[in-house]
């Protein structure tokens, strides 16, 4: 199945980068901000540098949401991820920290493997 490409004005364009923009100023990362307008990183973040929006390299609040969705929801590492918008992997290493840090460990979920 071919993957057809909708070829937009300058003027929408020029819109959608400004929307772009204004997603990442509200917070969301320049990865979050391609996958949902269906860009590269390169033009999201193009369309940062335009209006002059400084990205952060993570959302500020990601460390404290994902331990929030681990501790006090207790959800999975997966589940949270999904909900925080981060990889299973960045999870794990936040996880990881907090325990280091004197957090205490959560009790492994049925069936997860060593």
């Amino acid at each position: 199945m071919p993957v057809t490409t909708v070829r937009l004005t300058h003027a929408e364009r020029r819109a959608r980068r400004q929307q772009i923009a204004e997603y990442v100023r509200s917070g969301h990362t320049l990865s979050q901000a391609a996958r949902r307008f269906g860009v590269g990183l390169y033009s999201a973040r193009l369309a940062a540098s335009e209006h002059e929006v400084v990205a952060t390299p993570r959302a500020q609040s990601s460390t404290m949401s994902i331990l929030a969705a681990l501790y006090a929801r207790g959800l999975t590492q997966s589940a949270a991820a999904a909900e925080c918008g981060v990889s299973r992997q960045y999870v794990s290493q936040i996880y990881a920290q907090a325990v280091a840090a004197g957090f205490p460990a959560l009790p492994r979920a049925k069936g997860a493997s060593k």
